[in-house]
């Protein structure tokens, strides 16, 4: 299975290391491929002190924890999906999303995210978290 992973999965999984990290882990394990655009290491970094403030974790700890979670994730340059730039731009419920919907379109595979705001367009399959669980 192939999935491109939103950015408020990767920060429920730093911040509350709960179900969506054993859910990204068992699917790693599985041989699922999560892709993420590139855009996400920049949105880590600018969440950074969000993520120390609700992770609870010391800053190299936190580091760690990204590290190891992107080592799961494929991230994708610009190169790889901006074709699909200007059509993501027109069915992402944000400007920052378009790269999640971009690389969807690209690999034509679903968004695996939480935010009910992407389910509000019908191009890019979304599944959540409990979805994800449900799946066989």
């Amino acid at each position: 299975m192939q999935l491109v992973i939103d950015a408020n999965i990767v920060f429920a999984v730093l911040i509350k290391r709960g179900f969506s990290l054993q859910m990204l882990l068992e699917m790693s394990d599985k041989g699922a491929e999560l892709y993420s655009p590139a855009w996400l290491e920049e949105e880590l970094e600018n969440g950074k002190e969000k993520l120390l403030k609700y992770s609870k974790l010391d800053e190299s700890k936190l580091d760690f924890f990204i590290e190891t979670i992107l080592g799961k994730i494929i991230v994708e340059p610009l190169a790889g999906y901006r074709k699909y730039s200007p059509a993501a731009n027109e069915i992402a419920p944000h400007p920052e999303d378009a790269p999640y919907f971009a690389l969807a379109l690209a690999k034509a595979c679903p968004i695996w995210s939480n935010e009910k705001a992407f389910k509000l367009q019908s191009k890019v399959k979304v599944l959540s978290t409990h979805e994800l669980a449900l799946m066989p």
